[in-house]
């Protein structure tokens, strides 16, 4: 059982509100809001005051309408594309925000949005290109790629390594991007994709890939952040059990080696674990994880 199957549609944190027995969470927010857009679009209009005044255009920006570095995603054309982007945003971003937590995955939503309309501003005004988009297609690949990051080791269909998935989506917008024959355009698609990583790394969502730099200071820094993990960190968004004084990593495999009680385990994140391989697969477990499941196998023998 090696391969992406969400057990759940929920991120496990407490939502900002429920729709029926649907939690909806900042992930779950951004693709109600969008799936409500596409039926505004639908209504107003190509030419509707929603969509003209909402779209990012980097002309209109340095004219003076900065609300439109953060308004951008509103505007969804109905479509198979948009309905498939909703539904990653949903999926992907439920698991994330079961790391970082509702306000956390707010604040990283946010960053990611602000952080591409920067990075097109800068380009825009380097290449002397007017650079305009709209819609949740980039948020959707931001997620996309924050969860290969997050979860370096997950298996989508037939057993393929998520990296891969990542790197066909790349290669594909890269060649789109390409028939346009603009520079800006394919710059941008690098600056972002190299945003979102380093973002991921930055939030504690890619500790487990060691090529991405770490922007963060040596004091934020620590062990991964998947899924087992609770505590405050990073702008209060991911969450890490805190180290006990004196205690390193050997020390902790020193003391695993002694069979402790379930309290113990249950500190160690041992039920999330046990999600997280209902969910992603033994191979999502870093090796940590895999040592804490081990000695938690032997306490279940030992006391049958």
């Amino acid at each position: 059982m090696d391969a992406f199957r969400p057990s759940r549609f929920t991120s496990g944190q407490e939502p900002w509100f429920r729709i029926g027995t649907l939690d909806i969470g900042s992930a779950g927010f951004v693709s109600l809001v969008a799936t409500i857009s596409m039926f505004v679009r639908a209504i107003e209009g190509v030419a509707g005051p929603f969509g003209r005044l909402s779209i990012f255009n980097t002309s209109s920006v340095f004219n003076g309408e900065i609300w439109r570095m953060l308004t951008w995603w509103l505007p969804n054309e109905p479509g198979l594309g948009t309905v498939i982007s909703i539904v990653l945003i949903f999926l992907f971003g439920a698991q994330l925000e079961g790391a970082l937590g509702r306000e956390g995955m707010a604040r990283y939503l946010a960053v990611q949005v602000l952080g591409i309309s920067v990075i097109a501003l800068i380009i825009a005004a380097v290449f002397q290109e007017t650079i305009a988009f709209a819609g949740v297609d980039y948020i959707s690949s931001a997620l996309f790629f924050t969860f290969i990051a997050y979860l370096p080791g997950v298996r989508f269909f037939f057993g393929i390594p998520g990296w891969v998935f990542g790197a066909v989506f790349f290669v594909i917008e890269f060649l789109q991007l390409l028939e346009f024959r603009s520079i800006a355009l394919l710059v941008l698609l690098v600056a972002r994709v190299a945003f979102i990583l380093l973002m991921a790394k930055v939030f504690g969502l890619a500790e487990e890939v060691e090529w991405i730099p770490d922007l963060r200071p040596a004091s934020r820094r620590g062990p991964s952040a998947g899924p087992t993990s609770s505590g405050a960190a990073f702008g209060g968004g991911v969450t890490r059990t805190p180290k006990r004084p004196g205690r390193g990593k050997k020390k902790k495999a020193e003391h695993l080696s002694v069979v402790p009680d379930e309290q113990r385990f249950e500190d160690l994140g041992i039920d999330d674990i046990l999600d997280q391989i209902n969910a992603f697969g033994m191979d999502s477990l870093s090796s940590e994880q895999k040592k804490i499941l081990k000695q938690y196998s032997k306490g279940k023998k030992k006391k049958d």
